[in-house]
C-alpha cells in the first residue's frame, strides 16, 4: 500500500498582496507561506490525494507542512476517501478553481499607505480609460412623481409621510439613494455623496419602482429625485411575471415593489480584484435596509426578497445583465391597507 498525503480539513488560508497566512482552526499560530505553496496545497482539491513518492520535488515543503499539521499521511483507502470528502465539504475545489481563473491576483493591502497607493492606481487607470457616469438617467422617460433631496426626504419620512403611496415611496428611496452633494476629484469624474456608503463614491446601485395595480415601472433618477415612467406592462398578472409564486414569508398583499440593480462597471472601475464582487452586495444591503426602515416609519409593511424572476425583469426593461444586473427587491404593502 502506497501512503498518500492529504490536506488537514482544519487548514485555513488568508491571502494578502504578496503572501498568505496559513493556520489551523482553534490554534493561534499563523504561518507565513508563499503563493506557490498555496497553489500546491490547493492542488489537493483537484487531485484529491497525492502520493508521497510522486512529490519528491516538493519534499522540503512536505516535511514542513507536515510539521505544522497542514498535511497528513493517509495509509488506507478509507482515510483517503474521508479526507477527500472533507475537502469537498469545505470547498477546496472551488478555491483551487478560483486561484487558477484569477491567476493568483495580488490582493491590494489598504492598511499600508493605502491612500497614496490607491491614488496612484486610479491615476494609472484614468491615463488609459474614462469612467462612466455615476448615475443613470432616461432622458426620454416622462417624470411621473417629483421628489426632494435626501435632507428634505428625511423630514417627510420623520413626519410619517404626507403624500400618496408613490410620493412616500419616492421619499424613502431618495433618502437613501438620492445625491446629497457632489465633488470633482483628481482621481476621476464627479463623486457623489449619498446617505448610504459606497466605496470611492461610485454608487453602483440603481432603483426601480413597480406599481403592481397600475402595471407601471418607474426608474429613480438619483440626481433629480424623480420617478420616471419607463413602461406600462400589459400582462395578465404582473406580480407573477416578475416575482413568481408568492413566498410564504410575504404574508401581506403586495402593492408595490422596489427592485435594486447594480451597474457593475461603476464598481469594478475602482475595485478590480476578483473578490470585490462582495462590495456590491454591501452597497445594495445598506440601501435596502435604510429604505425598509424609512417605509416602516411611514407605516408601510415591507419585506426584502431575493428570489424572483430576475431574467423577466431584465428582459422587460431591456437590461443587459452583464452591464446592469438585478440584485434584490423590497415588497411593499400600500399604506391604506397597513395595520
Amino acid at each position: 500500500m502506497i501512503a498518500s498525503l492529504s490536506v488537514n480539513s482544519d487548514l485555513r488560508i488568508i491571502t494578502f498582496e504578496s503572501y498568505a497566512l496559513a493556520y489551523l482552526i482553534g490554534e493561534n499560530k499563523k504561518v507565513k507561506i508563499s503563493f506557490p505553496v498555496v497553489e500546491y496545497l490547493l492542488s489537493f482539491s483537484s487531485q484529491k490525494t497525492l502520493s508521497v513518492a510522486s512529490n519528491s520535488v516538493h519534499s522540503s515543503w512536505i516535511e514542513k507542512l507536515k510539521d505544522y499539521g497542514f498535511l497528513k499521511i493517509n495509509g488506507d483507502a478509507f482515510s483517503m476517501r474521508r479526507s477527500s470528502a472533507e475537502l469537498d465539504h469545505y470547498n477546496w475545489k472551488s478555491a483551487s478553481d478560483y486561484m487558477a481563473i484569477t491567476h493568483n491576483y495580488p490582493f491590494f493591502e489598504y492598511d499600508k499607505d493605502g491612500r497614496n497607493k490607491d491614488n496612484k492606481r486610479m491615476q494609472e487607470y484614468l491615463a488609459v480609460e474614462e469612467e462612466i457616469e455615476r448615475y443613470k438617467a432616461y432622458p426620454c422617460a416622462p417624470v411621473t412623481v417629483k421628489g426632494v433631496n435626501p435632507q428634505s426626504s428625511a423630514t417627510l419620512v420623520s413626519a410619517g409621510g404626507i403624500g400618496n403611496d408613490l410620493q412616500n415611496i419616492l421619499s424613502a428611496v431618495s433618502l437613501s439613494l438620492g445625491v446629497q452633494k457632489e465633488a470633482q476629484l483628481n482621481t476621476g469624474g464627479r463623486v457623489f455623496k449619498k446617505t448610504v456608503p459606497s466605496g470611492g463614491g461610485r454608487h453602483p446601485v440603481e432603483a426601480y419602482v413597480v406599481d403592481l395595480a397600475a402595471q407601471e415601472i418607474f426608474h429613480f433618477n438619483a440626481a433629480t429625485y424623480t420617478l420616471n415612467t419607463l413602461k406600462h406592462v400589459e400582462v395578465p398578472d404582473l406580480y407573477a411575471s416578475l416575482f413568481g409564486v408568492r413566498d410564504s414569508y410575504i404574508d401581506f398583499e403586495v402593492n408595490y415593489a422596489i427592485v435594486f440593480t447594480c451597474i457593475w462597471e461603476r464598481n469594478m472601475f475602482r475595485y478590480r480584484e476578483p473578490r470585490t464582487f462582495r462590495s456590491v452586495h454591501l452597497d445594495v444591503g445598506h440601501a435596502s435596509m435604510q429604505i425598509e426602515t424609512a417605509l416602516l416609519k411611514m407605516n408601510y409593511r415591507n419585506q426584502a426578497q431575493y428570489n424572483f424572476q430576475i431574467i423577466n425583469f431584465e428582459r422587460m426593461l431591456d437590461l443587459d445583465p452583464l452591464v446592469e444586473g438585478v440584485m434584490s427587491a423590497i415588497m411593499i404593502r400600500g399604506r391604506s391597507n397597513a395595520v
